[in-house]
């Protein structure tokens, strides 16, 4: 997956609530460039539209599409949060794959993390691991 550099990894997170996840994820997301600050409220937008939670303990939080002019690259960032976040509907969030893309990308990046965090052993094992080396292999080995 060309849009995740190792050093968009953040290991040992930490964040009472899911909107404290969520600003984390964006200001991560500002830092590298890709987007800027009125992004955040496309994803809480995009929240509360309905939920980015997957399955296994990730969620991918982005902007809904009305956000898309805040984005200045194509990219994501991933934060691990050993303890979890609550995400609602009794859902856990260890990992927060945060994205940027616009229109196919996003969609080709939305497929390509759901193929490769399909495995529930996989996505535990990624939720307390300490090898950063070890969450990038696992969501690029399908690109």
């Amino acid at each position: 997956m060309d849009h995740l550099l190792k050093s968009h990894i953040f290991m040992q997170q930490f964040a009472p609530n899911k909107y404290s996840a969520l600003k984390q994820a964006c200001m991560k997301l500002i830092e590298a460039g890709m987007v800027r600050p009125g992004y955040f409220h496309g994803m809480c937008r995009r929240e509360l539209l309905s939920s980015t939670y997957l399955d296994h303990g990730i969620a991918v939080p982005h902007g809904v599409p009305g956000s898309r002019s805040e984005i200045n690259n194509s990219g994501m960032i991933i934060m691990q949060f050993p303890e979890g976040v609550d995400w609602g509907d009794n859902n856990r969030a260890f990992l927060l794959c945060a994205l940027a893309a616009n229109g196919k990308e996003h969609l080709k990046m939305l497929s390509q993390l759901a193929c490769s965090l399909d495995d529930m052993e996989l996505c535990r094992q990624l939720a307390v691991t300490e090898q950063v080396d070890q969450i990038y292999q696992s969501i690029t080995r399908f690109c």
